[in-house]
């Protein structure tokens, strides 16, 4: 999707969040979204935005990708 708006924007790096992780359908559906996922080089974040969860692991990785992108800004 990504690509066939932009190739540009599929170059760049991508972080994907499954929000309502709490909800039992969501959670099994987990594992065959991070499978198609993985096929792309894309890690899948499951959250909870009601009870908190993979919130803490969502921001680690967001700061991660932060840090690489400003440490390849020149100056």
């Amino acid at each position: 999707e990504l690509d066939s708006y932009s190739p540009d924007l599929k170059k760049k790096p991508q972080i994907v969040a499954l929000n309502k992780i709490d909800i039992k359908e969501a959670n099994e559906k987990l594992v065959d979204i991070r499978k198609k996922f993985k096929k792309i080089g894309v890690e899948v974040f499951p959250i909870s935005a009601v009870t908190g969860e993979g919130i803490k692991e969502l921001i680690r990785e967001a700061t991660r990708h932060l840090e690489v992108l400003e440490a390849d800004v020149p100056g």
